[in-house]
């Protein structure tokens, strides 16, 4: 998923927003998924990152996997029987994300920064048909995962010049 400043998404990107609720300026980015390993089950999707400085409670807001990673600039594990909703995230969208994990072939996935120039530029996801448990996964996926992110981060910068 490549990190998108919300002012700056394209049209496209907005009309593949996925889960987002009130307010939309109070976002800041946008997390594009374009990239899959394999073409099966390949969908353009979007998921809003909720702006810190607008909403310092930003804890409160924030969508589980991707969106989280981003702000907390770490790596997450997401079950996606057990899916750990922030406390405002509102019914509906818990619902909507219920059933579209609900449809996935997979139980868990792991969401992983790219850094560039000092701040995420970027969400890798692994999903596994295996329920992770958080804490031991996330450390050694981090651990066997960090060197592909360094080198991703390195060819999406030099994408983006």
């Amino acid at each position: 998923m490549i990190a998108v400043p919300f002012n700056e998404a394209t049209a496209e990107q907005k009309r593949h927003l996925k889960f987002a609720f009130g307010d939309q300026n109070r976002y800041g980015h946008l997390l594009a998924l374009t990239e899959y390993a394999y073409d099966k089950g390949e969908e353009r999707i979007t998921l809003p990152v909720e702006n810190p400085i607008l909403k310092p409670d930003w804890t409160d807001w924030t969508l589980p996997g991707a969106p989280e990673a981003f702000l907390r600039s770490s790596e997450t594990v997401v079950n996606t029987k057990k899916l750990d909703f922030a406390r405002r995230v509102p019914k509906n969208i818990r619902g909507e994300m219920k059933q579209y994990f609900s449809g996935k072939g997979f139980k868990s996935f792991a969401c992983l920064t790219v850094i560039g120039k000092g701040s995420v530029i970027g969400i890798v996801n692994i999903e596994s048909n295996q329920e992770f448990g958080s804490d031991e996964v996330q450390n050694e996926v981090a651990k066997t995962m960090q060197p592909f992110c360094a080198v991703l981060s390195q060819i999406i910068q030099r994408e983006i010049r």
